[in-house]
């Protein structure tokens, strides 16, 4: 895979000066993967199959929403009273993530920065995480940097404009 910076300009448009328009649009997850230390990177048993999208409106606004696979035939019917959950539903509830706010693009570091405004998890809310990013053609790839051992998301571009 060719990394760079900056997304390619496509179909002979000019690149966007501001480069939090670089990321707007919908990315349809494609892997969560963590470096191995033998080297290269594999998807955690706990990682395959998740779905989920990220949201860049191109102004500084940005979601994520992934979750665990086979989400969609976990067998909690439509409308369910919250009261009647079991343990076992509410973990496996738990297992998405999810946050929304603010983000920021420092190009000198290719760094994005999610400035975490709600988050299913409490203790998020008001942080500030970092992920250093890489495009290549329709695909980004953001590695935060404070994961131990290394991982990379990639993301893959959706075109809202065709039937994909």
């Amino acid at each position: 895979m060719i990394s760079c910076a900056s997304p390619s300009a496509e179909y002979g448009e000019e690149l966007p000066q501001d480069p939090r328009e670089w990321f707007r649009g919908r990315w349809r997850l494609h892997a969560i993967e963590r470096e191995m230390p033998e080297g290269g990177f594999e998807v955690p048993e706990r990682y395959r199959g998740r779905q989920g999208f990220i949201v860049y409106d191109g102004l500084g606004g940005m979601g994520v929403h992934h979750v665990q696979a086979k989400f969609a035939d976990y067998p909690i019917p439509r409308g369910f009273p919250t009261d009647s959950l079991t343990r076992e539903d509410l973990l496996f509830l738990g297992g998405q993530f999810i946050y929304f706010g603010r983000y920021s693009v420092d190009t000198s570091t290719q760094v994005i920065t999610h400035h975490i405004e709600t988050d299913m998890r409490p203790a998020m809310w008001g942080a500030a995480v970092q992920r250093r990013y890489e495009f290549s053609g329709d695909t980004l790839i953001l590695m935060p940097l404070t994961a131990d051992p290394p991982s990379r998301i990639t993301w893959i571009r959706v075109n809202d404009y065709k039937n994909d």
